[in-house]
């Protein structure tokens, strides 16, 4: 399976890359290339044992029915990590979260989600200290503009559920943009939009 061979690679990648930092630090070697090298594969490494976990845990979890194959099975994870990476900026996770997250993830993808999914992943995510900015950078080259804007503005209807936007909640959906590789201009556009249909203010 893919998902196997992605973290098959990206476990050896990791390896490969802390064996030769720490030959660096350990002195076997004064070559500063050889720890930068090595920083780089430790760190796609990393990248890529964490897209093949997610894609496993998402084809595990994800219901199937309504749900496309390929590209749309990486959207759907990645709407729901979005989703809850907005909403547990706090570290913590509501109910009213919960039915906002169902409604939107089923609105988005014609499917049910269930309430025990979202609520274990979101713990998942809060003991890891998820960061959605490097998930989503190992997914965001097979989804295109029309799904990356989806996810911006998903995260903006959790944002701004409770009527407010506040800091935390704003630095997480920067993480979101940086993650998707969207420019500022491109997000705040999106945002714009959004807030101008709303009476919402951001704090």
């Amino acid at each position: 399976m893919v998902d196997a061979k992605i973290l098959k690679y990206g476990l050896f990648l990791l390896v490969a890359g802390l064996a030769m930092v720490g030959g660096y630090m350990a002195e076997l070697s004064q070559e500063p290339l050889l720890y930068t090298a090595g920083m780089i594969c430790a760190l796609i490494g990393v990248i890529l044992m964490g897209a093949g976990f997610l894609t496993i845990v998402g084809l595990e979890y994800m219901p199937k029915k309504g749900i496309r194959e390929g590209d749309k099975n990486v959207f759907t994870i990645a709407l729901l990590r979005c989703m809850l990476a907005i909403s547990i900026a706090d570290n913590f996770l509501d109910d009213d979260e919960v039915i906002e997250i169902r409604k939107i993830y089923k609105h988005l993808t014609h499917a049910e989600i269930p309430e025990d999914v979202v609520r274990k992943t979101a713990q998942e995510m809060i003991d890891a200290g998820t960061d959605i900015e490097s998930e989503l950078l190992a997914m965001a080259g097979t989804m295109d503009k029309d799904h990356k804007e989806k996810l911006v503005i998903a995260s903006l209807y959790i944002l701004a559920a409770d009527g407010d936007m506040d800091s935390r909640e704003l630095l997480m959906l920067d993480n979101i943009r940086e993650g998707l590789n969207l420019s500022i201009n491109h997000v705040e556009k999106i945002k714009t939009n959004f807030l101008s249909k709303r009476e919402l203010r951001e704090v």
